[in-house]
Order: structure tokens, then C-alpha cells, then sequence
């Protein structure tokens, strides 16, 4: 299937929650009219987030993907019990929170294309993350295979993303960390 993102040849991933691409090829190059691309892609479909993982299919070992995250979304605070991840940041700023076990923040970092590029998150530790700019783009990287609610448990003591009020109140209460 064609898209605007043709000179690295994607596929759609109709599984995903949000626009999300597989790459066809082994070899990938990303470069900024890739990134640029992106953020259009995002702006044409209403500041929906997108994803291209750089692998073929949720099966493979490893992942790699790019993300773009538009602020004022809300992604919901989880960990991963068998694996960790990496992010690298491309372009914008986000903040990343890891929780203890009652959802009290143990630490955050301000993350950006700038100053700091790079944050790993061990494996079973609570975490979320969030755009500070109008958007973020990143790279993130962990292994695979993508095994869903098997690897991937969402706390029970944030919103859980149906009442968009309480999930909007539980951010800025987050961000208060910023003042």
C-alpha cells in the first residue's frame, strides 16, 4: 500500500491504536524529511500521534520505532514486567516520570532534541511520558515480540483514559512537578 511516507516503503499496521506503520525493508534510513513528513502526516489527521517501527512485523526480537506524541493526549502510566525500553529524542521535548508501586513519583526528567537526548527505563518499573512541546518525536527502542497485556500491565491508580476530565486533571497534577 502506498503512503506519503513511500521512499521507505511502510505498511499499515491495522492493529495499532493510533496511525502506525511497519517497514518493509531490513535497511531503513530516516532522515528529516522523514521527520517532517511525520509531523504533516499528524497535522493532517487532527494531531493524531503516529508511529513508524522500523521492524517488519510485532514478531521480531527487536523493535525500533518513531514516535510522534501531540501534547494534551493521555497516555496512561505502565511498565513492562520482562522488558526495558529507550528513548531518544529527535525533535521537541518531553518529561518522563517513573512511579513506585502507589503511583508516587520516584523521579522525572525533562527530556529534549537539546540537552538530554537519551533515557533508559529498567524493565518492571513504572513510567509514562508526555510531550512538553506542541509535539515530541523519538526514538524508541526495546525487544520483542510484542506480546500486548502479557507484558504491559496499566496502573490502577491513574486514569485509565475513558473520562477525559479526570485523565486531563491527573496530567496536570503531574506537571506541577515542573513549577
Amino acid at each position: 500500500m502506498k503512503t506519503l511516507f513511500d521512499h521507505i516503503e511502510l505498511i499499515n499496521d491495522n492493529k495499532a491504536r493510533s496511525m502506525s506503520f511497519f517497514c518493509k525493508n531490513d535497511i531503513v534510513s530516516i532522515d528529516s524529511q522523514t521527520i517532517d513528513l511525520l509531523i504533516q502526516e499528524s497535522r493532517k489527521h487532527q494531531s493524531c500521534d503516529v508511529r513508524i517501527s522500523l521492524h517488519k512485523s510485532p514478531e521480531e526480537t527487536f523493535h525500533n520505532m518513531i514516535i510522534l506524541q501531540n501534547k494534551g493526549n493521555y497516555y496512561r502510566p505502565h511498565k513492562h514486567t520482562n522488558k526495558e525500553e529507550t528513548y531518544h529524542i529527535i525533535n521537541g521535548k518531553m518529561i518522563a516520570f517513573i512511579f513506585n508501586d502507589h503511583g508516587e513519583i520516584l523521579q522525572f526528567d525533562a527530556l529534549s532534541s537539546t540537552d538530554k537526548l537519551m533515557y533508559r527505563i529498567p524493565k518492571n518499573t513504572w513510567h509514562v511520558s508526555y510531550p512538553l512541546s506542541q509535539f515530541v518525536v523519538f526514538h524508541e527502542s526495546k525487544p520483542g515480540p510484542f506480546i500486548g497485556q502479557k507484558e504491559t500491565i496499566f496502573a490502577n491508580w491513574a486514569p485509565d483514559g475513558t473520562n477525559l476530565k479526570n485523565a486531563k486533571q491527573y496530567i496536570e497534577k503531574l506537571m506541577l512537578v515542573l513549577k
